[in-house]
């Protein structure tokens, strides 16, 4: 193994049998939700259950270059931490359950994140910037240029943002397909109170 890939597999506070993985999976979870991570949905049941944190599975193959795991699934990873509002230095306490070989190593997004930082030479802050979404980073720069304007100077109260749109279907050469659509601009009118 890539003696970078196990500096960042040290980092694993666990660590199970992958022929295991559902059980071991849930149980980090329910863990990384007792110890204060962020939940990704509420409890199934109302019976003092508590709720999932969010996790996120990849597989490393052992035999493989560290310069492959940073140019493929840490960008990946990076974009998905940042599409669920999980942005450092904690994550919201997300865990990463990485396959090795038949094992399962689980580690907290944020320590992993900043190993591999460490190990690329490259800060966090810049993984974000090259890898993640950019949605919090347009949002503030489109609110900086909208609130400069004198366009809006007499609509005090109303704050601009940006929603995600569902779905666009597009018909190219063969039919209609369905295709992820971009970002809008809007602005929210504050409730009356």
């Amino acid at each position: 193994m890539d003696a970078r890939l196990a500096r960042l597999l040290e980092l694993a506070y666990r660590t199970a049998p992958a022929a295991e993985a559902n059980r071991a999976i849930s149980e980090a979870r329910e863990e990384a939700a007792a110890a204060g991570a962020a939940a990704a949905r509420p409890p199934r049941s109302p019976e003092g259950s508590l709720p999932l944190a969010r996790s996120y599975e990849l597989v490393i193959d052992p035999d493989e270059p560290w310069e492959r795991f940073a140019r493929e699934a840490l960008p990946r990873l990076v974009y998905h931490l940042e599409s669920v509002g999980a942005h450092p230095p904690s994550c919201k306490g997300m865990v990463v359950a990485a396959f090795v070989g038949d094992r399962l190593h689980f580690l907290r997004a944020g320590e992993m994140l900043g190993r591999a930082a460490e190990l690329t030479g490259v800060p966090v802050e810049e993984l974000f910037r090259r890898h993640g979404t950019g949605e919090s980073r347009t949002a503030v720069r489109w609110r900086e240029e909208l609130i400069e304007s004198d366009a809006f100077s007499s609509l005090a109260g109303l704050n601009p943002t940006v929603r995600a749109a569902a779905m666009r279907i597009s018909a190219p050469v063969r039919g209609l397909r369905p295709r992820r659509a971009l970002r809008s601009r809007t602005l929210k009118v504050p409730n009356r109170g």
